[in-house]
Protein backbone atom coordinates (compact mmCIF):
# COMPACT_ATOMS: atom_id res chain seq x y z
CA UNK A 1 0.00 0.00 0.00
CA UNK A 2 1.54 3.28 -1.06
CA UNK A 3 2.49 5.52 1.83
CA UNK A 4 1.17 9.02 1.98
CA UNK A 5 3.88 11.56 1.46
CA UNK A 6 4.02 14.38 3.89
CA UNK A 7 3.70 17.83 2.47
CA UNK A 8 7.01 19.66 2.13
CA UNK A 9 7.60 22.18 4.87
CA UNK A 10 7.04 25.71 3.73
CA UNK A 11 10.18 27.80 3.81
CA UNK A 12 10.10 31.48 4.39
CA UNK A 13 11.53 33.33 1.43
CA UNK A 14 14.84 35.00 2.11
CA UNK A 15 14.39 38.73 2.32
CA UNK A 16 16.82 40.49 0.05
CA UNK A 17 17.55 44.17 0.24
CA UNK A 18 15.87 46.15 -2.45
CA UNK A 19 18.35 47.56 -4.96
CA UNK A 20 16.38 50.78 -4.98
CA UNK A 21 16.74 51.32 -1.21
CA UNK A 22 20.31 52.36 -0.32
CA UNK A 23 21.65 51.49 3.13
CA UNK A 24 21.18 54.29 5.60
CA UNK A 25 24.45 56.06 6.30
CA UNK A 26 24.82 58.05 9.50
CA UNK A 27 25.70 61.70 8.84
CA UNK A 28 29.33 62.53 9.47
CA UNK A 29 28.43 65.31 11.88
CA UNK A 30 26.57 62.78 14.02
CA UNK A 31 29.54 60.41 13.97
CA UNK A 32 31.85 63.20 15.07
CA UNK A 33 29.55 64.16 17.94
CA UNK A 34 29.19 60.49 18.95
CA UNK A 35 32.98 60.06 18.93
CA UNK A 36 33.32 63.05 21.26
CA UNK A 37 30.66 61.69 23.62
CA UNK A 38 32.24 58.23 23.63
CA UNK A 39 35.65 59.75 24.28
CA UNK A 40 34.34 61.37 27.46
CA UNK A 41 33.48 57.89 28.76
CA UNK A 42 37.16 56.88 28.25
CA UNK A 43 36.30 54.37 25.51
CA UNK A 44 39.10 55.38 23.16
CA UNK A 45 38.77 52.30 20.94
CA UNK A 46 35.15 52.98 19.99
CA UNK A 47 35.84 56.69 19.52
CA UNK A 48 38.74 55.84 17.21
CA UNK A 49 36.50 53.54 15.16
CA UNK A 50 33.83 56.22 14.82
CA UNK A 51 36.44 58.67 13.52
CA UNK A 52 37.48 56.51 10.56
CA UNK A 53 34.51 57.43 8.29
CA UNK A 54 34.74 61.04 9.46
CA UNK A 55 38.28 61.47 8.11
CA UNK A 56 37.32 59.57 4.97
CA UNK A 57 34.51 62.08 4.45
CA UNK A 58 36.84 64.97 5.12
CA UNK A 59 39.13 63.76 2.31
CA UNK A 60 36.39 62.95 -0.22
CA UNK A 61 33.90 65.77 0.36
CA UNK A 62 35.40 69.26 -0.04
CA UNK A 63 32.15 70.93 1.02
CA UNK A 64 32.29 69.06 4.33
CA UNK A 65 35.84 70.22 5.05
CA UNK A 66 35.04 73.25 7.18
CA UNK A 67 37.42 74.68 9.73
CA UNK A 68 35.26 73.77 12.71
CA UNK A 69 34.82 70.14 11.61
CA UNK A 70 38.49 69.71 10.89
CA UNK A 71 39.46 71.20 14.24
CA UNK A 72 36.98 69.00 16.13
CA UNK A 73 38.05 65.87 14.25
CA UNK A 74 41.74 66.51 14.87
CA UNK A 75 41.07 67.16 18.56
CA UNK A 76 39.18 63.91 19.06
CA UNK A 77 41.68 61.92 17.02
CA UNK A 78 44.63 63.35 18.94
CA UNK A 79 42.98 62.46 22.24
CA UNK A 80 42.12 58.90 21.19
CA UNK A 81 45.63 58.42 19.81
CA UNK A 82 47.08 59.57 23.12
CA UNK A 83 44.89 57.13 25.08
CA UNK A 84 45.73 54.24 22.78
CA UNK A 85 49.38 55.21 22.35
CA UNK A 86 51.94 56.23 21.42
CA UNK A 87 51.98 59.75 22.87
CA UNK A 88 54.36 60.97 20.15
CA UNK A 89 51.72 60.41 17.45
CA UNK A 90 49.12 62.26 19.50
CA UNK A 91 51.37 65.29 19.91
CA UNK A 92 52.16 65.23 16.18
CA UNK A 93 48.43 65.50 15.44
CA UNK A 94 48.14 68.32 17.94
CA UNK A 95 50.99 70.24 16.34
CA UNK A 96 49.29 69.94 12.96
CA UNK A 97 45.99 71.18 14.39
CA UNK A 98 47.53 74.05 16.36
CA UNK A 99 49.50 75.19 13.30
CA UNK A 100 46.37 75.29 11.14
CA UNK A 101 44.12 76.72 13.89
CA UNK A 102 46.27 78.84 16.21
CA UNK A 103 43.28 80.68 17.68
CA UNK A 104 41.44 77.50 18.75
CA UNK A 105 41.84 77.08 22.53
CA UNK A 106 40.76 73.44 22.46
CA UNK A 107 44.10 72.20 21.19
CA UNK A 108 46.16 73.98 23.83
CA UNK A 109 43.75 72.71 26.50
CA UNK A 110 43.96 69.17 25.16
CA UNK A 111 47.74 69.37 25.16
CA UNK A 112 47.65 70.46 28.81
CA UNK A 113 45.49 67.44 29.72
CA UNK A 114 47.87 65.08 27.98
CA UNK A 115 50.89 66.63 29.70
CA UNK A 116 49.13 66.34 33.05
CA UNK A 117 48.51 62.61 32.50
CA UNK A 118 52.17 62.20 31.59
CA UNK A 119 53.24 63.82 34.87
CA UNK A 120 54.72 66.95 33.26
CA UNK A 121 53.04 69.41 35.62
CA UNK A 122 54.92 72.58 34.67
CA UNK A 123 54.38 72.09 30.93
CA UNK A 124 50.72 71.25 31.58
CA UNK A 125 50.20 74.50 33.49
CA UNK A 126 51.89 76.50 30.72
CA UNK A 127 49.67 74.93 28.04
CA UNK A 128 46.54 75.48 30.15
CA UNK A 129 47.32 79.19 30.62
CA UNK A 130 48.00 79.49 26.89
CA UNK A 131 44.56 78.04 26.18
CA UNK A 132 42.87 80.46 28.60
CA UNK A 133 44.69 83.37 26.98
CA UNK A 134 42.88 82.50 23.75
CA UNK A 135 39.37 81.81 25.10
CA UNK A 136 37.54 80.41 28.17
CA UNK A 137 38.01 76.64 28.33
CA UNK A 138 36.80 74.04 30.84
CA UNK A 139 39.63 71.55 30.26
CA UNK A 140 42.28 74.20 30.90
CA UNK A 141 40.54 75.27 34.12
CA UNK A 142 40.38 71.66 35.30
CA UNK A 143 44.09 71.13 34.65
CA UNK A 144 44.98 74.19 36.71
CA UNK A 145 42.53 73.14 39.44
CA UNK A 146 44.00 69.64 39.65
CA UNK A 147 47.55 70.99 39.80
CA UNK A 148 46.58 73.43 42.56
CA UNK A 149 44.82 70.69 44.52
CA UNK A 150 47.88 68.42 44.34
CA UNK A 151 50.09 71.24 45.62
CA UNK A 152 47.76 72.00 48.50
CA UNK A 153 46.61 75.33 47.06
CA UNK A 154 42.98 74.53 47.76
CA UNK A 155 41.64 78.07 47.51
CA UNK A 156 43.04 78.42 43.98
CA UNK A 157 41.68 74.98 43.08
CA UNK A 158 38.19 76.00 44.21
CA UNK A 159 38.40 79.22 42.21
CA UNK A 160 39.36 77.31 39.05
CA UNK A 161 36.51 74.82 39.58
CA UNK A 162 33.94 77.58 40.00
CA UNK A 163 35.26 79.28 36.87
CA UNK A 164 34.92 75.96 35.00
CA UNK A 165 31.32 75.62 36.19
CA UNK A 166 30.57 79.08 34.82
CA UNK A 167 31.71 77.83 31.41
CA UNK A 168 29.83 74.50 31.57
CA UNK A 169 27.67 73.31 34.48
CA UNK A 170 27.24 69.81 33.04
CA UNK A 171 30.84 68.52 33.08
CA UNK A 172 31.22 65.70 35.58
CA UNK A 173 35.01 66.12 35.66
CA UNK A 174 34.55 69.59 37.16
CA UNK A 175 32.43 68.28 40.01
CA UNK A 176 34.93 65.47 40.63
CA UNK A 177 37.86 67.86 41.14
CA UNK A 178 35.68 70.21 43.17
CA UNK A 179 34.46 67.44 45.50
CA UNK A 180 37.96 66.05 46.02
CA UNK A 181 39.20 69.53 46.92
CA UNK A 182 36.38 70.06 49.42
CA UNK A 183 36.98 66.65 50.99
CA UNK A 184 40.68 67.50 51.31
CA UNK A 185 39.63 70.54 53.34
CA UNK A 186 37.32 68.42 55.48
CA UNK A 187 34.19 70.09 54.12
CA UNK A 188 32.07 66.97 53.65
CA UNK A 189 28.70 68.74 53.84
CA UNK A 190 29.69 71.13 51.06
CA UNK A 191 30.98 68.24 48.95
CA UNK A 192 27.66 66.40 49.36
CA UNK A 193 25.79 69.56 48.44
CA UNK A 194 27.68 69.88 45.15
CA UNK A 195 27.17 66.18 44.43
CA UNK A 196 23.41 66.62 44.84
CA UNK A 197 23.63 69.40 42.25
CA UNK A 198 25.80 67.24 39.99
CA UNK A 199 23.36 64.32 39.79
CA UNK A 200 20.76 66.71 38.39
CA UNK A 201 22.98 68.46 35.87
CA UNK A 202 25.46 65.96 34.48
CA UNK A 203 24.59 63.90 31.36
CA UNK A 204 22.71 60.66 31.88
CA UNK A 205 25.67 58.54 30.78
CA UNK A 206 27.70 59.60 33.86
CA UNK A 207 24.85 60.08 36.31
CA UNK A 208 25.35 56.62 37.76
CA UNK A 209 28.98 57.43 38.55
CA UNK A 210 27.83 60.64 40.25
CA UNK A 211 25.35 58.76 42.47
CA UNK A 212 28.06 56.28 43.50
CA UNK A 213 30.42 59.16 44.28
CA UNK A 214 27.72 60.53 46.58
CA UNK A 215 27.42 57.13 48.31
CA UNK A 216 31.17 56.78 48.82
CA UNK A 217 31.38 60.33 50.16
CA UNK A 218 28.44 59.96 52.54
CA UNK A 219 29.36 56.59 54.06
CA UNK A 220 32.71 57.53 55.71
CA UNK A 221 31.05 60.68 57.06
CA UNK A 222 28.20 58.58 58.53
CA UNK A 223 25.64 60.42 56.44
CA UNK A 224 23.63 57.25 56.08
CA UNK A 225 20.38 58.91 55.09
CA UNK A 226 22.07 60.57 52.10
CA UNK A 227 23.77 57.29 51.18
CA UNK A 228 20.48 55.37 51.33
CA UNK A 229 18.73 57.93 49.14
CA UNK A 230 21.50 57.72 46.53
CA UNK A 231 21.38 53.92 46.56
CA UNK A 232 17.62 53.94 46.07
CA UNK A 233 18.13 56.12 42.99
CA UNK A 234 20.76 53.69 41.71
CA UNK A 235 18.39 50.80 42.36
CA UNK A 236 15.89 52.26 39.86
CA UNK A 237 18.39 52.38 36.99
CA UNK A 238 20.52 49.27 37.61
CA UNK A 239 20.73 46.10 35.59
CA UNK A 240 21.00 42.69 37.25
CA UNK A 241 24.78 42.79 37.70
CA UNK A 242 24.76 46.34 39.04
CA UNK A 243 21.78 45.64 41.31
CA UNK A 244 23.81 43.16 43.36
CA UNK A 245 26.35 45.88 44.15
CA UNK A 246 23.54 48.22 45.20
CA UNK A 247 21.99 45.63 47.54
CA UNK A 248 25.36 44.97 49.18
CA UNK A 249 25.86 48.69 49.82
CA UNK A 250 22.31 49.00 51.18
CA UNK A 251 23.00 46.09 53.52
CA UNK A 252 26.06 47.93 54.83
CA UNK A 253 24.02 51.12 55.36
CA UNK A 254 21.35 49.22 57.29
CA UNK A 255 23.99 47.43 59.32
CA UNK A 256 25.50 50.75 60.37
CA UNK A 257 22.08 52.10 61.39
CA UNK A 258 21.21 49.08 63.58
CA UNK A 259 18.63 47.72 61.11
CA UNK A 260 19.90 44.16 61.06
CA UNK A 261 16.74 42.64 59.56
CA UNK A 262 16.77 45.05 56.60
CA UNK A 263 20.49 44.40 56.16
CA UNK A 264 19.78 40.67 56.04
CA UNK A 265 17.05 41.10 53.41
CA UNK A 266 19.34 43.15 51.14
CA UNK A 267 22.21 40.67 51.51
CA UNK A 268 19.90 37.81 50.53
CA UNK A 269 18.67 39.74 47.49
CA UNK A 270 22.27 40.27 46.37
CA UNK A 271 22.92 36.52 46.67
CA UNK A 272 19.73 35.66 44.82
CA UNK A 273 21.18 37.50 41.83
CA UNK A 274 24.58 35.79 42.23
CA UNK A 275 25.07 33.08 44.90
CA UNK A 276 28.87 33.35 44.51
CA UNK A 277 28.98 37.10 45.16
CA UNK A 278 31.70 37.43 47.81
CA UNK A 279 30.61 40.90 48.87
CA UNK A 280 27.08 39.59 49.26
CA UNK A 281 28.37 36.73 51.42
CA UNK A 282 30.28 39.17 53.62
CA UNK A 283 27.14 41.29 53.97
CA UNK A 284 25.11 38.20 54.89
CA UNK A 285 27.73 37.20 57.44
CA UNK A 286 27.74 40.67 59.06
CA UNK A 287 23.94 40.84 59.17
CA UNK A 288 23.68 37.44 60.85
CA UNK A 289 26.35 38.32 63.41
CA UNK A 290 24.44 41.53 64.22
CA UNK A 291 21.31 39.41 64.77
CA UNK A 292 23.22 36.90 66.89
CA UNK A 293 22.69 34.10 64.34
CA UNK A 294 26.17 32.59 64.48
CA UNK A 295 25.17 29.34 62.78
CA UNK A 296 23.98 31.24 59.69
CA UNK A 297 27.05 33.48 59.81
CA UNK A 298 29.32 30.42 59.90
CA UNK A 299 27.53 28.96 56.87
CA UNK A 300 28.09 32.22 54.97
CA UNK A 301 31.78 32.26 55.98
CA UNK A 302 32.20 28.62 54.91
CA UNK A 303 30.63 29.42 51.53
CA UNK A 304 33.07 32.32 51.12
CA UNK A 305 35.95 29.89 51.72
CA UNK A 306 34.53 27.60 49.01
CA UNK A 307 34.14 30.49 46.55
CA UNK A 308 37.62 31.94 47.18
CA UNK A 309 39.76 29.30 48.93
CA UNK A 310 43.00 31.12 48.10
CA UNK A 311 41.97 34.18 50.13
CA UNK A 312 43.39 33.65 53.65
CA UNK A 313 41.08 36.29 55.14
CA UNK A 314 38.07 34.10 54.38
CA UNK A 315 39.53 31.18 56.33
CA UNK A 316 40.62 33.42 59.21
CA UNK A 317 37.14 34.94 59.36
CA UNK A 318 35.62 31.45 59.52
CA UNK A 319 38.01 30.44 62.29
CA UNK A 320 37.12 33.49 64.38
CA UNK A 321 33.39 32.80 64.01
CA UNK A 322 33.86 29.16 65.02
CA UNK A 323 35.89 30.28 68.02
CA UNK A 324 33.23 32.81 69.07
CA UNK A 325 30.49 30.19 68.74
CA UNK A 326 32.39 27.75 70.99
CA UNK A 327 33.37 25.30 68.25
CA UNK A 328 36.96 24.87 69.38
CA UNK A 329 37.71 21.89 67.15
CA UNK A 330 36.54 23.65 64.00
CA UNK A 331 38.41 26.85 64.90
CA UNK A 332 41.66 24.96 65.55
CA UNK A 333 41.36 23.16 62.20
CA UNK A 334 40.84 26.41 60.29
CA UNK A 335 43.69 28.26 62.03
CA UNK A 336 46.11 25.35 61.55
CA UNK A 337 45.14 25.07 57.88
CA UNK A 338 45.64 28.81 57.42
CA UNK A 339 49.14 28.51 58.90
CA UNK A 340 49.99 25.61 56.58
CA UNK A 341 48.72 27.38 53.45
CA UNK A 342 49.99 30.88 54.26
CA UNK A 343 53.16 30.64 56.36
CA UNK A 344 55.24 33.69 57.25
CA UNK A 345 52.34 36.12 56.82
CA UNK A 346 50.68 38.52 59.28
CA UNK A 347 47.54 36.37 59.18
CA UNK A 348 49.58 33.28 60.11
CA UNK A 349 50.86 35.18 63.16
CA UNK A 350 47.30 36.16 64.05
CA UNK A 351 46.26 32.51 63.68
CA UNK A 352 49.09 31.49 66.02
CA UNK A 353 47.84 33.94 68.64
CA UNK A 354 44.31 32.60 68.24
CA UNK A 355 45.54 29.02 68.65
CA UNK A 356 47.46 29.98 71.78
CA UNK A 357 44.31 31.59 73.18
CA UNK A 358 42.31 28.44 72.41
CA UNK A 359 44.92 26.29 74.13
CA UNK A 360 44.73 28.42 77.26
CA UNK A 361 40.93 28.25 77.18
CA UNK A 362 40.98 24.46 76.89
CA UNK A 363 43.59 24.23 79.65
CA UNK A 364 41.34 26.11 82.05
CA UNK A 365 38.47 23.79 81.16
CA UNK A 366 40.65 20.72 81.77
CA UNK A 367 41.74 22.00 85.19
CA UNK A 368 38.16 22.55 86.23
CA UNK A 369 37.15 19.05 85.13
CA UNK A 370 40.17 17.44 86.81
CA UNK A 371 39.23 19.03 90.14
CA UNK A 372 35.68 17.66 89.90
CA UNK A 373 36.06 14.35 88.02
CA UNK A 374 38.48 11.76 89.39
CA UNK A 375 37.74 9.35 86.53
CA UNK A 376 38.79 11.95 83.98
CA UNK A 377 41.97 12.61 85.97
CA UNK A 378 42.80 8.90 86.02
CA UNK A 379 42.25 8.59 82.28
CA UNK A 380 44.35 11.70 81.72
CA UNK A 381 47.20 10.03 83.61
CA UNK A 382 46.90 6.80 81.62
CA UNK A 383 46.60 8.29 78.10
CA UNK A 384 46.46 12.08 77.86
CA UNK A 385 45.54 12.44 74.18
CA UNK A 386 42.89 9.71 74.29
CA UNK A 387 41.29 11.21 77.42
CA UNK A 388 41.18 14.70 75.91
CA UNK A 389 39.55 13.40 72.73
CA UNK A 390 37.04 11.29 74.68
CA UNK A 391 35.87 14.27 76.70
CA UNK A 392 35.52 16.58 73.70
CA UNK A 393 38.78 18.51 73.87
CA UNK A 394 41.13 19.09 70.96
CA UNK A 395 44.53 17.54 71.83
CA UNK A 396 46.54 20.18 70.02
CA UNK A 397 50.29 20.31 70.37
CA UNK A 398 50.02 23.51 72.34
CA UNK A 399 47.55 22.08 74.86
CA UNK A 400 49.65 18.95 75.32
CA UNK A 401 52.75 21.07 75.85
CA UNK A 402 50.96 23.10 78.57
CA UNK A 403 49.67 19.97 80.32
CA UNK A 404 53.11 18.35 80.24
CA UNK A 405 55.01 21.39 81.42
CA UNK A 406 56.88 21.03 84.72
CA UNK A 407 54.49 22.77 87.12
CA UNK A 408 51.26 21.47 85.59
CA UNK A 409 52.68 18.02 85.00
CA UNK A 410 53.69 17.70 88.64
CA UNK A 411 50.21 18.85 89.71
CA UNK A 412 48.50 16.33 87.44
CA UNK A 413 51.26 13.67 87.73
CA UNK A 414 51.61 13.61 83.93
CA UNK A 415 54.74 12.66 82.01
CA UNK A 416 56.89 15.79 81.89
CA UNK A 417 58.19 17.54 78.75
CA UNK A 418 60.80 20.27 78.59
CA UNK A 419 60.09 21.09 74.92
CA UNK A 420 57.26 23.66 74.77
CA UNK A 421 55.54 23.93 71.41
CA UNK A 422 55.52 27.24 69.57
CA UNK A 423 53.16 28.09 66.77
CA UNK A 424 54.92 29.42 63.71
Amino acid sequence: MPTKRSAPSARKPTRRPSPGRPRRVEPLDNLLRRALRVLRTNDAVQAHQLLAPVFKGLRSTPAYRTADRLAEAYAVRAHTTFMLGPARSAFRLLRIARKDYPTDARFAALESRMLLQMGRSRAAATAARAALAIAPNVDARLVLAELARRDGRNTEALEQCHAALECDRTRWETYTVLVETLLGLGWTDEALQFLRVAVRRVPRRVRREAWWKLVHTAMPARKYEAAEHALRQLQKSSNERELGEVYVALSEVYGQTQRANDALVCARKALELNPRNLEGLYALLAANVARGSYAAAIRAAATAVEVAPSDPFNRFRLGVLLQQSGNVRGAVEQFQLLQALNPDTPLAEAAAEALSSLDQFQFQQVLMRVSEDSVFRLKLLQNTESALTEYGYVPSLGLLAILRSNEVGQFLHLPLSDKPVRYH
